[in-house]
């Protein structure tokens, strides 16, 4: 029988898509503010480091570069996050039988929090971060999304 109510672990996965757009969004505004005008007609060639590298500030040219390269690891994760979020909805369910039965034996919920807590520290080091020095930091925050996605599948694994 079909459930009335939403199963949100699942709008999770959506959701990490629109935590990309948004860097993308806040990259492409970083560049607009110097007036910097992208051509609407062909949007990627506008935005490339030859077409943009001498036409604004360097400062706002690297930024725009780290929000771009966030955005990039975003996107470049999303299948490994989406497999983790459905590895642990199929195991849920199996063990359950029932996905708003209230088991979350694969500690979904707390995986999909810790993921975006992390992934949101990851994207403001990167952005944040101008001097290699402290680029350590935002490694950090990577490997500790890596981690954290193969912690998952671990515990996917051993309840199935």
């Amino acid at each position: 029988m079909p459930s009335t109510s939403l199963y949100y672990p699942i709008l999770a996965i959506p959701a990490h898509q629109v935590f990309s757009f948004i860097i993308h969004t806040y990259a492409m505004r970083t560049l607009q503010s110097t007036g910097y005008r992208i051509n609407r007609a062909n949007p990627r060639a506008g935005v490339t480091p030859s077409a943009t590298q001498g036409k604004v500030p360097d400062a706002i040219y690297q930024k725009y570069q780290r929000a771009k390269a966030a955005e990039t690891n975003l996107v470049e994760y999303m299948p490994v996050f989406a497999s983790a979020v459905l590895a642990s909805v199929f195991a849920n369910q199996a063990t359950s039988g029932d996905l708003n039965a209230g088991g979350d034996v694969t500690g979904l919920t707390n995986f999909i929090a810790t993921w975006y807590a992390l992934r949101v520290a990851y994207v403001t080091a990167y952005i944040g971060t101008k001097n290699a020095k402290y680029a350590t930091i935002r490694s950090i925050f990577w490997f500790l999304s890596l981690g954290l996605v193969g912690y998952q599948f671990y515990k996917v694994a051993d309840v199935l």
